[in-house]
């Protein structure tokens, strides 16, 4: 019953990253949209829902099996999630073509820099969610999600949940074409090493890595 509610929040955090894409597929200008997605993430980090680049940081953290089991439930929940908003879309005619130059775009890049960008928008989601878990002021913790969420938007970061759903809505079940998995799969990949990669240098120069804090 646990993992069936924990699918629940991952689908449902799937959904809310598509809502957020689709207001960015729709927005007049990039910065407007890139602004305007954070309700992707405000909506994940409010009501708790499972997304898995806001999971990826705590990965070492605690039982690895575990962590690494329930990550693969929260990517095929997200996955669901942008499928299905993302098939919605298709169907009803609206954003196809938006959608599709802008997964051409993404596309048409080596894997090897899709792999690099995702590790720093790892990177970025990291710090998003973490200052809004542990963050001291109520205001900082949403100030966190509006520089975060456009920083990597607008620098062309990779953001694998959202690729899904761009992907979705452009190409339907196209998504599970060999080009569109290899690409997700890289990107997620690079959004786990970037958001890993933070969290324990940043426990080393505090020197949490190893109970040395005085």
């Amino acid at each position: 019953m646990e993992k069936i509610r924990f699918l629940a929040r991952a689908i449902l955090a799937g959904v809310m990253i598509s809502v957020g894409g689709t207001v960015f597929l729709m927005s007049p200008d990039k910065v407007s949209g890139a602004v305007f997605f954070c309700v992707g993430l405000f909506s994940v980090c409010v009501f708790g829902l499972a997304l898995y680049t806001g999971q990826t940081g705590y990965f070492l953290d605690g039982n690895i099996g575990k962590n690494a089991i329930n990550l693969a439930i929260i990517w095929i929940g997200n996955l669901v999630g942008c499928l299905t908003v993302g098939l919605m879309l298709r169907w009803s005619g609206t954003l196809a073509e938006t959608a599709e130059a802008n997964v051409a775009a993404r596309l048409a890049k080596p894997l090897g820099y899709s792999f690099l960008t995702a590790i720093m928008c790892g990177v970025l989601m990291y710090i998003a969610v973490d200052n809004f878990r542990h963050g001291a002021s109520e205001i900082g913790k949403f100030v966190g999600i509006m520089l975060c969420v456009p920083a990597f938007i607008l620098a062309g970061f990779e953001h694998s949940i959202a690729d899904m759903f761009y992907i979705a809505a452009a190409r339907g079940s196209g998504l599970f074409g060999g080009d569109t998995l290899a690409f997700l799969g890289v990107v997620s990949a690079g959004n786990l090493v970037g958001a890993v990669l933070f969290a324990k240098l940043r426990a080393i120069g505090n020197g949490t890595l190893f109970g040395d804090k005085k």
